[in-house]
């Protein structure tokens, strides 16, 4: 009874149409076997180039929102001091020779409410 040689399996097939060496196993110190394939590249190149338009495209639109924030918070406090250069400083309330403060109380109508 004859052996049969066999199948061809599919690295091998591969090999016949590729570069045989980057195929081969380690033979050699600092050889190393092709380690991915066509097909996973090509995956890559058609996933990565839309997710990376879409984190620039949310990075710019987050980039232009802190711009904003940033404005608004600079005229925030331009305007306010606009209005510390106008309005006098608070005077502190003056002490009577009692201890008490020499200012009256509010009035709060005729029954004390």
């Amino acid at each position: 009874m004859a052996v049969r040689p066999a199948p061809p399996t599919r690295r091998s097939q591969v090999t016949r149409f590729a570069l045989p060496e980057l195929y081969q196993d380690n033979d050699g110190p600092g050889e190393q076997p092709m380690r991915y394939r066509l097909r996973t590249l090509l995956l890559l190149l058609a996933i990565l180039p839309p997710l990376l338009a879409f984190g620039w495209w949310e990075y710019s639109a987050w980039k232009a929102e802190q711009e904003r924030i940033r404005a608004a918070d600079e005229i925030d406090l331009r305007i306010q001091a606009a209005y510390d250069e106008l309005l006098p400083p608070p005077t502190p309330p003056t002490v009577g020779s009692n201890g008490g403060l020499t200012e009256q109380p509010p009035d709060r109508g005729p029954r004390g409410e």
